[in-house]
């Protein structure tokens, strides 16, 4: 999209993907002239039947159907995706797999209907007329839609994309004036074909061609003329309905679903309750510095901007020299360190020029530096061997001379007390700390007897 040039002459080599239903449409085409009349030419197709199992096989196919094209994915031009309406985890899935490979490829990505799809699969297969795709919605609904197909191609006889209960459908296709010359398709037949048939609508296309393919859905793109800029997340799924967790949610609150749901599957009145992903632009640019404005309230310092202290210590401290104190000599880093954590910053580079300057050995410093409250001095043996003692836990015999084990102030350190050596270090269900070999750790520290 950034650095590729298509062929000079207009013609496009465009990877198809679909996966709204359960045929997972794959193709490699190439689409050649301006539309309506565009010239759609097939490379490679790996069309197949795959129920829940498009998000394993779906990159595959299509690097199967690029390998039969002779084809890299470097030589694609476009990716175009089938948008649906269908299985909702179906299209998430093909919508979310052809942003990524239009993204990394950095090529334009286009999307088409599903619905369209199915027609222009009857129209390639010398279907004529009135053909009606009746799709599955599941919930006891289809994805209805009436198509004429003459010999230029399939045009839409409806607005948008909807959901509607089956028997509404039938009803509706049943009491149109022309029903006796609809044409069926689609694979909400498998469910509600007797329901059609019973309401007069008998003519029905042979089962192989109820579901969409790679070359409708490219035909169909063609046909449309829809090449606009190709950006990827202008390229939105059809949903016409809330998901059944929104479906959830709208009823508990006694809600009523607006007529916004019917054409983009989005309700209004939930934007506040679920997350929802959309292009921003400019128009949100006032918004995000509102959010921003309460979110560091009270905050030293904005994003992306630390104080000045940590600046000037941070790039004193990348620069190879050691922080100074504002007379100019240097500071001790047990001085500094505390001054430069004191205050919030959000630049990760003054976090680590920071912590640089913070010596990991702390030999080269005073005595009086290393203390307690800088650096924790390390345990002795005898402190790792029995642990810490408290009010609550009984002197340590010594097995060898029946002697109290000896103990160190450091060993009791605030904080210890009372806590019983098995929960040491060593996890809650190690054995207790100085059961067994208490004789050895005295004899380490005296000498032999």
């Amino acid at each position: 999209m950034l650095d590729h040039n298509p062929d000079q002459s207009g013609a496009l080599t465009i990877l198809a993907l679909d996966t709204s239903t359960d045929m997972l449409a794959c193709a490699v085409a190439r689409v050649d002239g301006p539309a309506p009349d565009a010239d759609v030419t097939v490379l490679a197709a790996g069309d197949h039947l795959c129920r829940r199992h498009a998000n394993e096989q779906l990159v595959n196919t299509a690097l199967d159907c690029l390998g039969q094209a002779g084809l890299a994915m470097s030589d694609v031009d476009a990716v175009l995706v089938g948008r649906g309406p269908g299985s909702f985890t179906g299209v998430r899935i093909c919508i979310a797999t052809a942003k990524g490979l239009a993204c990394g490829l950095q090529r334009p990505l286009y999307g088409a209907s599903t619905l369209d799809a199915v027609a222009w699969r009857a129209w390639v297969a010398g279907t004529r007329g009135l053909v009606a795709v009746v799709d599955d919605a599941m919930r006891g609904e289809v994805y209805p839609g009436v198509y004429r197909l003459d010999q230029e191609g399939a045009h839409r006889t409806f607005e948008a994309e909807r959901v509607v209960k089956a028997d509404a459908a039938v009803q509706e296709l049943a009491a149109r004036a022309d029903a006796s010359e609809l044409t069926l398709t689609g694979d909400g037949l498998k469910k509600y074909r007797d329901r059609f048939e019973a309401a007069g609508l008998t003519r029905i296309l042979d089962e192989s061609l109820w579901h969409p393919t790679a070359e409708g859905l490219a035909r169909a793109w063609a046909a449309s003329g829809s090449r606009g800029a190709g950006d990827p997340a202008l390229v939105l799924p059809i949903y016409t309905r809330l998901s059944d967790a929104e479906e959830n949610e709208r009823k508990r609150l006694g809600l009523k679903a607006p007529a916004s749901v019917e054409v983009t599957g989005v309700d209004d009145a939930l934007a506040d309750r679920h997350l929802q992903l959309r292009p921003m632009s400019v128009n949100d640019l006032d918004a995000v510095s509102k959010i921003e404005s309460v979110a560091y309230a009270g905050a030293p310092t904005r994003p992306g901007r630390a104080s000045s202290s940590t600046r000037s210590s941070s790039s004193q401290a990348a620069a190879g020299g050691s922080p100074t104190t504002s007379g100019g000599s240097s500071a001790s880093p047990a001085a500094t360190w505390p001054a430069m954590t004191s205050r919030w910053t959000t630049s990760r580079s003054a976090r680590t020029a920071a912590a640089r300057a913070w010596p990991r050995a702390s030999s080269r410093a005073s005595a009086t530096t290393r203390t307690s409250s800088t650096r924790p001095r390390r345990r002795s043996r005898w402190t790792r061997r029995t642990g810490p003692r408290g009010p609550h836990t009984p002197p340590l015999a010594s097995r060898r001379w029946g002697a109290a084990a000896p103990t160190t102030a450091r060993a009791r350190r605030p904080g210890h007390e009372g806590r019983p050596p098995a929960q040491g270090r060593r996890g809650a269900h190690a054995r207790p700390r100085g059961a067994v070999g208490v004789h050895q750790a005295v004899a380490h520290r005296r000498g032999p007897a």
